[in-house]
C-alpha cells in the first residue's frame, strides 16, 4: 500500500460524501482511506459504513469522540501505507491530487505539499495566499518551521503527503484539546517539522478548503487569545531545540499586533507599548526590520500619530459601509 487518507469525522454529514468520492475518483489508485468516525451525533456513521461495501480500500472506525487528535492519532495507528495524508471531512481533493503528489514524493522527500484553494458557500474559488513558497525546495527542519513562522507556508497538515513514519506517538499531544478549540493540525504539523530534512511545494492546485465566512476561523477574534496560546503550545516543545525561533516570534508578533491596528475589526491594540519595545531590542531588531518595511516602522512607532491614522481608516471605512448599505437598500 502506498498511501494512507485519514478521514477524522465528526458532524459533517452534510459534506462527508463528498469528500469521500472525491478520493474515489482519483486516477491513482493504490490508496487506503480510514474513515474515523469520532462518536458523531448525525448520519455520519450511517455514512462510512455505507461506503465500506463501495470499495475494500475503505476502512472504518468508529470511537468515543475525543476530538481531532485522537482521531488522527486512531488512523495513523491502523494505516499501512508508505504515505500519509490528512483530509478533512468537510474538504475534498482534486482528481489528480494523489497522483500528483505522489510522483514527486517518491524522489526523496518527507513531505510534499501542493497548491490549494478556498471554495465559499456560494461556489466562488479564493486562491490560498499562504502558498506562498511554490517549486521550491525546503532543507532542513530549521528552514522548515521559519518558513512557518514567518508565514511563508501555510502551517496545517491537510494538501500535503507525508512519510509515514514521521507520525509517530510523539507528535499526537491530546492534552492540546484541552487548551485550544482550532488550529490543533498547526501543532502537529510543527512537532513534524522538527523530524523533516527534505519537503518540496509546487504549485499545482490539489486540495479543496470548504471556506466559511462565518466560521470562527474566520474570525478575527479567534486570533488573539487564541493565538497565544496555540504559540506558547508550540515553544514549550520546539524553541528548546531551535532557539533561533524565538527571534522570529518576536518579530512576527510585533509586525501582526501593529499592522492588525489598521483592521476596522480591531481596536488600538493594548499590546503597542510592549511591541515598541520589541523593535527597540536589539536581539529581535535585525529579524523585525526583515518583515516590517523601514517608513512603516518609524511611522508604526510615533504613538499618537499612529493612533490618528488607525482611528481615521476605521471611521472612513464605516461610512464607505454606511453608504453602501444604504444605496442596497433603495436597490
Amino acid at each position: 500500500m502506498e498511501i494512507s487518507i485519514i478521514v477524522p469525522i465528526y458532524k459533517v454529514e452534510k459534506y462527508l460524501q463528498r469528500c469521500i468520492d472525491s478520493v474515489l475518483s482519483q486516477d491513482f489508485t493504490d490508496w487506503e482511506m480510514i474513515l474515523v468516525d469520532d462518536g458523531s451525533p448525525d448520519r455520519c456513521p450511517e455514512i462510512c459504513d455505507e461506503n465500506i461495501h463501495k470499495d475494500s480500500r475503505i476502512k472504518v472506525i468508529h470511537k468515543a469522540n475525543g476530538g481531532l487528535i485522537s482521531a488522527r492519532q486512531a488512523g495513523v495507528r491502523i494505516a499501512s501505507g508508505k504515505y500519509l495524508m490528512h483530509l478533512d471531512s468537510d474538504d475534498w481533493l482534486q482528481p489528480k491530487a494523489l497522483s500528483t503528489l505522489y510522483n514527486q514524493i517518491i524522489k526523496g522527500y518527507d513531505m510534499v505539499r501542493g497548491g490549494a484553494q478556498r471554495i465559499t458557500p456560494d461556489g466562488k474559488i479564493i486562491p490560498l495566499e499562504s502558498y506562498k513558497i511554490t517549486n521550491g525546495e525546503v532543507i532542513g527542519s530549521e528552514e522548515f518551521l521559519i518558513n512557518i513562522y514567518t508565514g511563508k507556508v501555510a502551517p496545517y497538515l491537510w494538501g500535503a503527503l507525508y512519510r509515514a513514519n514521521l507520525f509517530d506517538d510523539t507528535v499526537f499531544d491530546e492534552s492540546i484539546e484541552n487548551k485550544i478549540s482550532l488550529g490543533e493540525d498547526v501543532v502537529t504539523n510543527m512537532l513534524v517539522g522538527m523530524k523533516i530534512n527534505k519537503a518540496l511545494y509546487i504549485e499545482d492546485v490539489v486540495y479543496n478548503y470548504a471556506y466559511n465566512p462565518n466560521s470562527i476561523m474566520a474570525s478575527s477574534a479567534v486570533s488573539d487569545d487564541y493565538g497565544k496560546r496555540l504559540e506558547s503550545l508550540l515553544y514549550r516543545r520546539i524553541i528548546s531545540k531551535y532557539p533561533e525561533l524565538a527571534s522570529w516570534r518576536f518579530a512576527k508578533y510585533a509586525s501582526y499586533t501593529f499592522t492588525a491596528c489598521c483592521n476596522p475589526n480591531y481596536g488600538f491594540s493594548g499590546y503597542y507599548d510592549k511591541d515598541v519595545q520589541y523593535l527597540k531590542d536589539s536581539l529581535y531588531a535585525d529579524k523585525i526590520r526583515e518583515l516590517v518595511p523601514a517608513k512603516f516602522l518609524r511611522f508604526a512607532t510615533c504613538k499618537p500619530l499612529y493612533k490618528l491614522y488607525t482611528w481615521a481608516y476605521r471611521t472612513a471605512l464605516k461610512i464607505i459601509r454606511s453608504k453602501k448599505r444604504r444605496k442596497e437598500k433603495l436597490v
